[in-house]
């Protein structure tokens, strides 16, 4: 499709206050500025924009790049409201790609290496592996450190330019940010970032048998890098989100996890500072290895087995008196809190005062806590393992430790109310009983359950 100069310029126009709320967007007025609230850093006004965490902003096609993922000309129709014409006679037909040139490349990539390396502490063999296949170079004129972005073909279709100096950032013309920065792997694994950095950053913290899996980074929170690799690589069974420690980056997980197609597994890896490179900025003091500010499995997930009502199966399976229990699927569980320091006092002999937060500290592989810290107004401790995590916060105790907390009402630092929303019932070891009951009323064989829930195990017949 191609537009005018004069169309670019009306869309470069458009009032970006008009715009966000026309899209069903809150935004707060701070003086002269309005503040989104999904993005609390940035503000817009007239026609500009500004993202102040990044120190970046621009007209209203750049905004509508980057936030909402559509390329240049979807973007110069969204906010001129008019279709663009075909390409002159002149312009050959495939004018979406001839808009597109890589940045000429520098004679070496002495300065962006160095930048990568000294500057955000990426290590040298991974920067190397990039700089080999060309999909990080150093441009030629200003010395930018160029990531460039491939289709399934290895087709070059996006760039972006990062300065090695000050805070300059730039997709370069043409780009189509379906297909942004990547690393394409063969196993059935993707983790996503906001930006190339991040990704090199995680890649650097997690180094081991790196590339059998894929990485992708969105050039910020737009889905349409994500929906197109998974479109492309149908062998992709689970996401990781991988985005900032921020409430952008929370608030894209979620809207992520929706967009993702259905079958798939979502979940969310939280940096232990804002982002990735932050933690690989301070690995040298993280003497336990540990990198992770929490880990947030099932965001989505296909539909499980022992999701089942079936009084039949369940009574194959629990006693008569647990037959009563009906939300060991999904649950919730919502203390005030004086419910919640009179609980933690009673079942832990311990006085925490007012409780201020409950902070996962370490979790399983099946997502259940085995750490968790109680801030109270009176101490703060870290109480374990998934046993002793259950009967804390619980009369009796937890269906399981799989569960996040949320908090609401808070007045002076002090939450009104906890909600706890988990997940399974039971340790999280081993066969699912009553998922297994329920396969086996499918009529599914047993090896075909085993293999379901020891995946990767062999079953051979020894005598």
């Amino acid at each position: 499709m191609y537009y005018t100069q004069e169309q670019i310029d009306r869309a470069n126009q458009a009032d970006l206050v008009l715009f966000l709320q026309s899209q069903g967007e809150q935004l707060e007025r701070a003086g002269q500025e309005y503040r989104w609230k999904r993005h609390d850093s940035l503000t817009v006004w007239g026609n500009k924009w500004y993202r102040h965490s990044q120190s970046k902003g621009g007209g209203p096609v750049d905004f509508v790049m980057e936030f909402f993922g559509r390329s240049f000309t979807e973007a110069v129709e969204l906010l001129a409201g008019e279709k663009g014409a075909a390409p002159p006679p002149d312009r050959p037909s495939s004018a979406p790609l001839s808009d597109f040139r890589l940045p000429p490349r520098s004679p070496d990539n002495c300065i962006a290496r160095n930048y990568l390396t000294a500057a955000r502490r990426i290590d040298e063999d991974v920067t190397g592996f990039f700089f080999a296949t060309g999909d990080i170079y150093e441009e030629a004129a200003h010395h930018n450190a160029v990531f460039v972005g491939r289709d399934e073909s290895g087709i070059p279709r996006y760039a972006h330019q990062r300065g090695t100096a000050g805070n300059f950032r730039l997709d370069v013309k043409g780009s189509d940010k379906a297909f942004n920065f990547c690393y394409r792997g063969e196993g059935d694994r993707l983790f996503v970032f906001e930006a190339p950095v991040d990704l090199l950053s995680f890649l650097c913290l997690f180094k081991k048998a790196w590339q059998k899996q894929s990485y992708l980074a969105l050039g910020g929170v737009g889905e349409k890098a994500l929906l197109r690799f998974l479109s492309d690589r149908p062998n992709i069974k689970t996401v990781y989100l991988c985005l900032d420690s921020d409430q952008a980056g929370n608030d894209a997980c979620s809207r992520l996890a929706e967009l993702v197609p259905e079958g798939l597994t979502v979940h969310r890896l939280v940096p232990l500072y804002k982002d990735w490179n932050e933690v690989l900025q301070h690995r040298a003091e993280i003497t336990d290895g540990k990198y992770l500010r929490e880990a947030i499995y099932g965001l989505k997930a296909p539909e499980s087995f022992c999701n089942t009502k079936d009084k039949k199966i369940l009574s194959q399976v629990l006693n008569n008196y647990d037959q009563e229990t009906t939300d060991f699927y999904r649950w919730k569980i919502e203390y005030k809190q004086d419910e919640l320091s009179e609980l933690i006092l009673k079942r832990s002999g311990i006085d925490y005062g007012q409780i201020l937060d409950l902070i996962p500290v370490e979790r399983g592989t099946s997502g259940r806590l085995v750490k968790l810290k109680i801030r109270g107004s009176k101490r703060t401790m870290t109480i374990g393992k998934e046993l002793e995590i259950r009967r804390t916060l619980s009369t009796s105790h937890l269906y399981s430790s799989a569960f996040v907390i949320d908090k609401a009402d808070i007045v002076d630092d002090v939450p009104g109310r906890f909600i706890l929303t988990g997940a399974g019932w039971g340790h999280g070891v081993g066969l699912c009983q009553i998922g297994a009951a329920v396969m086996g009323e499918q009529g599914y064989p047993y090896d075909t359950i085993l293999l379901h829930y020891y995946i990767g195990a062999t079953i051979d017949k020894l005598y």
